[in-house]
């Protein structure tokens, strides 16, 4: 059984998690991509070990990237982000921090600490939606999200070819298909 690309989420606000679900399901399908959440960093880890409740993949997708909150309860998002950072098996993982801090300060340490994103909070789900698109579109472009199934268009572009959509299946992918 092949499992669908899951996007893990590790937000402790109920608000939030329903504000970036649907705005995450404005750009895919439950079908093509999965959105797995937590809402601290103990589970977090756990999950992205695949331990604990988290032991069966089938259910619980390793993640092709992790969006943490920078406020969590106990654990601090940056405390998640340097763990990734020291782990061999998935150290090089795409980090986006979601927080509604602007703080240059804030964001220069998360950077050090290894996050490659941010996402800024907002009160739409729409502009949400376009900010995780966006984010996708870079990270595709940068050569980091390659071996995925094609997602939904973006609606801001027009003439966008396959090679540029974010879960473009690369050539060295098993599941290739150039149309």
């Amino acid at each position: 059984m092949e499992t669908k690309p899951t996007l893990l989420l590790v937000e402790d606000d109920v608000n939030d998690v329903a504000m970036f679900k649907l705005a995450f399901g404005k750009i895919y399908p439950p079908y093509q991509v999965g959105l797995a959440v937590v809402n601290d960093v103990p589970n977090a880890i756990h999950y992205l070990h695949g331990t604990g409740r988290f032991k069966r993949r089938e259910e619980y997708p390793f993640p092709y990237a992790v969006v943490v909150d920078l406020k969590l309860p106990g654990l601090s998002g940056a405390s998640l982000v340097q763990w990734i950072r020291v782990q061999p098996d998935f150290g090089n993982m795409l980090i986006a921090v979601w927080t509604g801090s602007h703080i240059a300060k804030d964001i220069a340490h998360l950077y050090r600490l290894g996050a490659n994103s941010f996402l800024s909070k907002t009160d739409s789900p729409e502009d949400l939606a376009i900010d995780i698109r966006d984010l996708h579109d870079f990270w595709n472009k940068m050569g980091i999200l390659v071996n995925f199934v094609p997602a939904v268009p973006p609606s801001r572009k027009s003439n966008q070819s396959k090679k540029d959509d974010f879960f473009y299946r690369g050539k060295d992918h098993p599941g290739y298909d150039p149309e």
